[in-house]
């Protein structure tokens, strides 16, 4: 194993908080089951699974055991998903993976399997996993984070009432103050601002919205606009990125607060953010729970005795029902817009 990766453990633990320091601590005392202070391949194996030759480079003294130091490199390996040789089992940190099985089981060797070809695969494409890095961090750059948001927001657009393609349009021009059928940055800035959207009031956002690059937002782009703020899109609480898909919102706040709080995938799973709540859940979860509340509350037996009701009560409910029916008249539909 690669000194640098011993290293790199070990100032996780120094440097990790007191919490941290004591699950370790904790796991290694509950893992020495025989209470000698160290750890066999057996104790081990108890509780994970992993190859002997992964065990033997850990094993710095070679003595058949893990003492604490050596079981920090091993917590911290677990615990980080580094990857480990599929062929012999060591911990890599400069390797190779195959590029077709890469995205579903990563198929990794370590530099001395592969360029030895002690493997067998059934395919035969690899690349070094810095050059790997470099690719995916170039497609995530060119990956427009607004494309489906795009589709929806002219979805609803399409399928809209007369009556919602009036706001859409009402929306825009309030924008375009110079009237040239265009909304520049000075213009976007000045809207944003004045309706108190501070964390979009940002030239950034002007140009994650600006899909042509032209400097100007045209009405389909200002349409994404809208059905991003109509539809309540969040930022996320930790690292303060625009959440365009999948996130994460805490329940207690969702429940109770009038701003719920989110955060983006990276920064729930890396904990790199700050809360007073800890119960969270994503939005497709969120709103599957929500439906299953509702149908338990429709599903809830009814007392059996008659509530007395006024008549003032009675002729409320009755405006609320041609209310409703006045409503389903105007053919607004459901629409988020």
């Amino acid at each position: 194993m690669e000194e640098i990766f011993r290293q790199t453990a070990m100032a996780y633990y120094k440097g990790g908080s007191e919490e941290l320091k004591r699950d370790i601590k904790m796991c290694f005392h509950e893992l020495d089951i025989d209470g000698d202070g160290r750890l066999s391949l057996q104790e081990l194996r108890k509780a994970y699974k992993f190859k002997n030759e992964f065990f033997k480079s850990l094993d710095r003294d070679n003595n058949g055991t893990l003492d604490f130091q050596e079981f920090i490199t091993f917590y911290y390996a677990t615990k980080s998903n580094c990857p480990w040789c599929d062929e012999c089992g060591v911990i890599l940190t400069t390797f190779f993976t195959c590029v077709q099985c890469f995205g579903s089981r990563s198929f990794d060797l370590c530099c001395e399997c592969y360029s030895g070809r002690k493997f067998t695969h059934n395919h035969s494409v690899f690349v070094d996993n810095l050059s790997l890095l470099q690719k995916q961090r170039q497609s995530s750059l060119e990956r427009d984070p607004m494309e489906s948001l795009r589709k929806i927001a002219t979805t609803y657009y399409k399928k809209g009432s007369k009556q919602v393609k009036q706001l859409v349009t009402d929306f825009f021009n309030s924008m375009d103050i110079n009237g040239d059928g265009k909304i520049n940055l000075h213009e976007f800035l000045s809207f944003m601002r004045q309706e108190g959207y501070s964390q979009m009031s940002n030239s950034y956002f002007f140009k994650v919205l600006d899909k042509d690059g032209n400097n100007t937002l045209d009405f389909n782009e200002v349409l994404t606009l809208y059905y991003v703020l109509r539809s309540g899109r969040r930022f996320c609480g930790g690292c303060g990125c625009f959440l365009d898909g999948m996130y994460l919102t805490c329940v207690s706040c969702f429940e109770t607060n009038a701003h719920s709080y989110c955060v983006c995938f990276d920064c729930y799973r890396d904990n790199t953010y700050i809360h007073k709540h800890s119960n969270f859940l994503d939005n497709v979860a969120l709103l599957e729970m929500k439906r299953q509340e509702a149908l338990e509350a429709k599903m809830a037996p009814k007392p059996q005795y008659r509530q007395y009701e006024s008549k003032t009560s009675i002729a409320l409910k009755a405006l609320e029902l041609a209310t409703s029916v006045a409503s389903l008249a105007s053919g607004a539909g459901c629409t988020i817009m």
